[in-house]
């Protein structure tokens, strides 16, 4: 069986849409465990008014999705695991397809799927991890005369193994949170960015990733309340960098980050020069601020 869970907060009828595309296109076996995030929207008990067969998760106060994430996986008794975004539709058998696929080939951790736009774009799911090298040579516009500087990221038409993914449809066994301490998934974050930690200590742990885009569901994408385009964008960044001083440690963040400062400064477009702009003086700010900043540990 697997278990499908889907936090809601203050999306009660973008909720109900993703449980009724569950219900039409998936025919294995399954059991939907909403997790109501404190929402004020309405009273959480309408989806058991609706789908009585759900179990319903009620947190006190907005957990994030990382542990609201938990909450729910604490509720799950299903040998799957599949955390699902509320503001997702089903366009096909996508849970049926994802299931089979992770259960043919016991090294793959975690599988995700072919993610539509309201416009029909896909969305870039599936991503290589960023590489200090290949940044530098970016930066200087090495890619335009040697093909290792090129930052290739995998073509969303085919199936392959990735570096990591996004949590907007993550399925893994329950077996992967053994890997993780105390079974459950890492709580570092309160948004943005849990995904990629996720998915650098399933690699890490010997599992790969996969992308299945025969799998297909609608993502709308933003659409519980929260900050706009550039506080997301910086809560994002914020995430990003102490991952990655988590991961790879103070020295090679900080040339890491620098270097994308420059990357955005050569970009000539405004956007571009403000987010440069925040990163340099971020770093400066979190470097300078200790002579031992390169001396401690994350």
């Amino acid at each position: 069986m697997i278990s499908i869970i889907i936090i809601n907060y203050n999306t009660f009828q973008l909720t109900a849409d993703c449980i009724s595309s569950v219900v039409e296109y998936t025919f294995c076996k399954y059991e939907i465990i909403v997790v109501d995030n404190a929402s004020t929207e309405c009273d959480p008990e309408r989806f058991k008014a609706l789908f009585p067969f759900i179990k319903l998760v009620k947190n006190p106060r907005n957990y994030g999705f990382a542990k609201g994430n938990n909450t729910g996986i604490r509720a799950a008794a299903g040998a799957l695991i599949l955390l699902l975004n509320s503001d997702t539709v089903l366009l096909n058998n996508a849970i049926d397809l994802a299931c089979k696929k992770i259960l043919s080939d016991q090294k793959i951790g975690a599988l995700s799927v072919k993610l539509v736009s309201t416009d029909g774009s896909l969305q870039q799911c599936t991503h290589h991890w960023s590489d200090l090298g290949k940044l530098v040579g970016c930066t200087f516009r090495l890619h335009h005369i040697f093909s290792y500087f090129k930052n290739i990221q995998p073509d969303l038409e085919k199936e392959a193994y990735s570096q990591y993914l996004w949590g907007t449809f993550f399925l893994f066994p329950r077996s992967i949170l053994e890997i993780f301490e105390n079974r459950r998934l890492p709580e570092t974050f309160f948004m943005y960015g849990e995904d990629t930690e996720w998915s650098y200590y399933i690699r890490a742990a010997g599992y790969r990733l996969y992308y299945l885009p025969e799998a297909k569901i609608l993502h709308y994408g933003a659409a519980s309340p929260g900050p706009n385009k550039a506080d997301k964008w910086a809560n994002g960044f914020h995430n990003e960098y102490r991952l990655h001083l988590i991961i790879k440690g103070r020295l090679y963040t900080f040339f890491y980050y620098a270097f994308l400062s420059l990357f955005y400064f050569s970009g000539f477009r405004k956007e571009n020069f403000q987010r440069g702009r925040y990163i340099f003086k971020y770093i400066c700010k979190h470097a300078f601020k200790s002579r031992k900043y390169f001396l401690l540990k994350a």
